[in-house]
């Protein structure tokens, strides 16, 4: 990173605008930044670390005391810095939090406090504007956090040595972002992961080889049931008694299955018997049914004898109906044409009395309709004096419509005038609206930004407090598995005991049966003495060496399971201590801004837990006021588009409105004209009406009688007429009628007579006793072919149950019926048996079927499992070495960083020489640390006056001062000789030298001159004036009251 442009406005000291432009340097890349205490050196540092990471280069400056007391209240304080990064130009500004006044148009002062705001521009001309992603993106930019740059690139007060004096966890990250060393970090965690996985893997798989074992039915077999149910199962063992169990259950199954089938063959014989004695039963039953109805048939002959009788007496009737049918008709043609006769001659006498009423009303109407000619020309004088009055009348209403209407358009020029006033006025409240929402959309993109940061923050407190949770469950796991390795080592410890018991006893008992056979003077085979002045006694309870080796084996098993234990513990103590430093940790550090706890996680750990619930709680409440304020100010601009949509139609509306207003005037003047000039019209219409008349009601009324009157005549005349003519033609056709009714009444009268003696005749043919008979006979034509149909089936089903009855009698001529209980209680005894033997056949299948597939699960499984055993024992062993659980405590990724950090020391070593002529010598500190902790990338100093290696952190003031000026130009040394992830094109050094004496000043500044032949540009503080004067470029700041000003000098 290389600064190109720095401008700061109300910035600390600085009370107005100060543009500090670095290209004017040109060929100098040191300079000085040199003014009087207070006078704002620093603060070139703070807001250069500010634009880049919103936090100042000192620990001590908080972002809300950035803001300049020299500025005025209304002055927004900000800072715009333009810098290059690898080869990339890019601009940042920000606005730290901090109250502004605002003055309304009313004078008065209201104090906001405006929220840390940042642009970040990329040399795509994208902008980034959440402070917090602006941030996050110059990280990736640059490869360093705040933290990092303060150690490396700007080395303010106060914090100059944290980077030599930093232990090697807070190097880790610093290293891993300059060289890029993620991919061996990903190597130690793929490794461990890998190890994680197969490790439970294979508990996951021995406790689902443990669940199929317990599957296995080992029935009576007790020794399997003892193995299956045993804590160490032995699986080989196991397999082997299952796979006997199982054939063995076959073995059985085929035996049970033989029973079962000659159970059937016998069962399926008694059912065959059965059967056919079930079938001979039910023909005798069949016999007697068919006997009972062709009996009940028989007896029913006569009644049938006497039904076809009567079928036949119906059959006759039926076809002479039709006879009878149309004597009947005959009559009543005759019966109804006498009626119209005598009703023809009653209405022929009535109408010749209408016709002589009808005669003089006619000759009547033809007399008065002679008054019609005189009635017509009085209705022409009455129209003539009407119309007069027409005129008038129609002038006058004329007269009153213009005189409505002009009153309407004055009423309405009144209305347009109070619309168009009422629509300004909104206009203008419309206007103030518009003015709040766009002061409350800059509101929101602030409270917005705000809320996505706390979200994101409670989002990662969570993330911790999971992770808290994780680390208390595997404690409470690892102190469960403590309590069980020292169960194991009491039981390992007595066994152990048991077999050194035994051993001694077995022992002594072998010199006692070797003292047996000594006498005094032989030798003994042991020692070769020929003197046994204290012999060995034979001793009770002496084990065989058999049951020694028994103990010893047990003893071992135990030990072995002792070990096993006691190793899964120490996995599990570095898992949680894992979790606890590299995951809980890093975690918390990327909460800690909100995180009220600076103590130590392990020690402290319910306090820590305390704090990072609090912060949650407290993040809550923070979001959900800002949520609450985010809804209330999206209420307001939400009427955004309709306040503008409003604003812009009632600005068209206000000039319709006066254009109608305008037009409406116009009217006006139009309508008093048209008033003026029908007015005359009016006087003049008047003078011409009669004068004897003064209403023209009179003479409507008189009109109205005249043309009634004369209508009157006309329709009289009109319906007299047509009623004389009508009842003309009426006589016409009755006399008519009478004529025609009267030659039909003699026809129709023969016509009966003939039917009747044709009827009579027929009646008397068909041999019926009378035309009771005849009428008692009578059936529809549907009763008779029910009573036919009945007949002939009587006689079908005679004929059938006789056959039916003849062919049961052949068949059942040797049968006699059985009882069929003996059979079912032989099926029974069979089926009873064959169930029992089903069932113990069912039981074995079921476990042969259940032990043959969890065999077989168990056997993939025990594959499996020697698989991914052999896999960890490797693996498990890179991963614990990777982590840093070997003898040097070392990680992997800290391996290669420490061959990195040697780089380093050797090249600020060859500076470091130079400022303390060859005293002292970094180097890495190679010792283990104490306890658990990872070391690595710790320095001490080598003191060539005492030839003895000291800590950095014992170095004086001046002495550390060098060590870290020359650890930084190392530093930016090698970054530049790799490849990494981080640039170093640029140096910040605040304070320092006024601890050096001459010697070393001269040193140092020679170590930092030589630093422009490498294109670095290095800025120095410094009150120091050697300094001053050995550089060409000097930033002179100038303390004043109205605040500091800054200006580059070059000689």
């Amino acid at each position: 990173m290389r600064p190109l442009k720095l401008i700061i406005n109300a910035f600390g000291p600085y009370a107005g605008k100060e543009e500090i432009d670095f290209t004017k340097i040109k060929g100098s890349n040191i300079f000085v930044i040199s003014g009087p205490t207070g006078a704002g050196k620093t603060t070139i540092f703070d807001a250069i670390s500010f634009a880049l990471f919103g936090e100042a280069s000192g620990t001590s400056r908080t972002m809300e005391s950035l803001k300049s007391h020299h500025a005025k209240g209304t002055d927004i304080a900000y800072v715009e810095l333009e810098f290059l990064a690898k080869g990339k130009k890019y601009k940042i500004i920000r606005k730290p939090t901090q109250t502004v006044d605002k003055v309304y148009k009313n004078g008065t002062i209201k104090q906001i406090d405006k929220k840390h705001e940042a642009e970040f521009y990329l040399d795509d001309e994208t902008v980034i504007s959440r402070p917090s992603e602006a941030t996050e993106k110059i990280q990736q930019i640059l490869g360093l956090n705040a933290s990092q740059f303060k150690q490396i690139v700007m080395l303010p007060q106060g914090e100059f040595k944290k980077l030599l004096e930093a232990e090697s966890k807070d190097k880790e990250p610093i290293f891993r972002n300059i060289f890029g060393t993620e991919r061996f970090l990903s190597i130690q965690k793929k490794l461990d992961d890998k190890s994680t996985e197969l490790r439970n893997r294979v508990l996951s798989e021995k406790q689902r080889r443990d669940a199929f074992i317990s599957k296995i039915d080992p029935v009576v077999n007790d020794e399997l049931r003892k193995l299956i149910n045993s804590v160490d199962k032995d699986v080989l063992e196991i397999i082997k008694l299952t796979k006997a169990l199982i054939e063995k259950d076959k073995s059985d199954e085929k035996e049970i299955n033989t029973k079962i089938e000659k159970l059937n063959e016998d069962k399926k014989r008694i059912e065959e018997n059965r059967f056919k004695a079930e079938e001979d039963n039910k023909k005798l039953l069949l016999k007697d049914r068919v006997s009972n109805e062709l009996e009940l048939l028989n007896y029913k002959e006569e009644e049938i004898k006497k039904e076809e009788v009567l079928l036949e007496k119906a059959k006759k009737a039926k076809d002479i109906i039709h006879l009878e049918k149309s004597v009947v008709e005959a009559e009543e043609k005759l019966k109804d044409n006498t009626t119209r006769l005598e009703s023809s001659k009653k209405a022929l006498v009535d109408s010749e009395i209408i016709f002589n009423v009808k005669n003089k009303a006619y000759e009547k109407a033809e007399l008065e309709i002679k008054q019609k000619d005189a009635l017509i020309k009085e209705k022409l004088e009455v129209e003539k004096k009407l119309e007069k009055f027409k005129i008038y009348k129609e002038k006058e209403i004329l007269v009153k419509q213009l005189t409505d209407e002009l009153n309407r358009q004055t009423k309405n020029i009144e209305l347009l005038e109070n619309d168009l006033k009422g629509d300004k006025e909104k206009l203008e409240k419309d206007r103030e609206i518009q003015q709040s929402i766009a002061e409350n959309e800059v509101l929101f993109v602030r409270v917005s930004n705000s809320l996505r940061e706390k979200e994101a923050l409670i989002l990662k407190a969570k993330s911790v407090f999971k992770k808290i949770l994780a680390y208390e469950n595997g404690i409470k796991i690892y102190n469960e598995e403590a309590l069980r390795v020292v169960s194991l080592e009491k039981k390992y410890l007595m066994k152990k005991e048991e077999y050194e018991n035994g051993d001694l006893l077995f022992r002594k008992g072998l010199a006692g049966i070797l003292a047996l056979n000594l006498d005094d003077g032989s030798q003994c085979p042991v020692c070769g003495s020929t003197s046994h002045p204290n012999l060995a006694k034979m001793q009770e309870n002496v084990p065989t060496e058999e049951k020694l080796k028994e103990l010893k084996d047990i003893y071992e098993a135990e030990k072995n399971v002792y070990d096993k234990a006691l190793k899964e513990l120490a996995i599990k103590k570095a898992t949680n201590d894992s979790m606890l430093e590299e995951g809980i940790k890093a975690a918390l550090d990327e909460i800690k801004d909100v995180v009220n706890f600076n103590g130590d996680i392990k020690l402290q750990f319910d306090e820590m837990k305390k704090a990072v619930t609090e912060s949650g709680i407290k993040l809550k409440g923070e979001i959900e006021e800002l949520r609450e304020e985010k809804d209330k100010i999206s209420k307001v601009i939400i009427n955004k588009d309709n306040v503008n949509k409003e604003i812009k139609a009632l600005e068209e509306r206000i000039k319709i409105e006066e254009s109608k207003i305008e037009e409406a005037k116009k009217r006006q003047q139009n309508s008093l004209g048209s008033l003026t000039r029908e007015e005359g019209l009016l006087a003049e219409a008047k003078s011409i009406l009669p004068e004897d008349i003064k209403d023209d009601n009179l003479l409507r009324m008189q009109d109205v009688k005249i043309t009634s009157k004369i209508r009157e005549l006309e329709e009289s005349l009109e319906l007299t007429k047509k009623e004389f003519n009508d009842i003309k033609d009426t006589l016409t056709k009755l006399k008519q009628d009478v004529v025609n009714y009267t030659e039909l009444n003699e026809r129709y009268l023969d016509e009966v007579g003939n039917k009747n003696i044709i009827f009579n005749q027929k009646i008397q043919e068909s041999l019926f006793k009378d035309i009771d008979d005849y009428n008692n006979s009578k059936r529809s034509d549907n009763e008779i072919n029910v009573k036919d149909t009945y007949i002939r089936e009587y006689y079908n089903k005679l004929t059938s149950k006789k056959d039916e009855f003849k062919r049961i009698s052949e068949e059942t001529q040797n049968m006699i019926k059985v009882d069929l209980k003996e059979y079912d209680i032989l099926i029974n005894e069979k089926l009873n048996e064959i169930t029992l033997l089903n069932k113990e056949s069912k039981e074995i299948y079921s476990r042969i079927s259940n032990n043959r597939s969890s065999l077989r699960s168990i056997e993939d499984i025990t594959t499996k499992i020697q698989g991914d055993e052999a896999k960890y024992n490797v693996i498990g062993e890179l991963a614990e070495l990777a982590k840093g659980n070997n003898a040097e405590r070392i990680t992997f990724e800290r391996y290669v960083l420490a061959a990195y950090f040697d780089d380093i020391i050797r090249a600020a070593n060859s500076r470091l020489s130079k400022m303390t002529n060859s005293r002292y010598t970094l180097k890495r500190k190679e010792s283990r640390e104490k306890g658990q902790k990872q070391s690595g990338l710790e320095l001490e100093v080598i003191d060539a006056y005492t030839g003895k290696e000291r800590h950095v952190k014992t170095l004086s003031g001046g002495e550390g001062f060098k060590a870290s000026l020359a650890l930084a130009l190392g530093l930016a040394d090698v970054i530049q000789s790799y490849a990494g992830g981080v640039q170093i094109d640029t140096m910040f050094v605040d304070e320092g030298f006024g601890t050096l004496d001459s010697e070393s000043l001269d040193n140092a500044i020679s170590a930092l001159m030589d630093l422009q032949d490498l294109g670095r540009l290095v800025g120095v503080i410094s009150h120091v004036p050697e300094l001053k004067e050995r550089v060409d470029a000097r930033l002179e700041i100038t303390p004043g009251k109205d605040g500091s000003h800054a200006n580059f000098i070059i000689k």
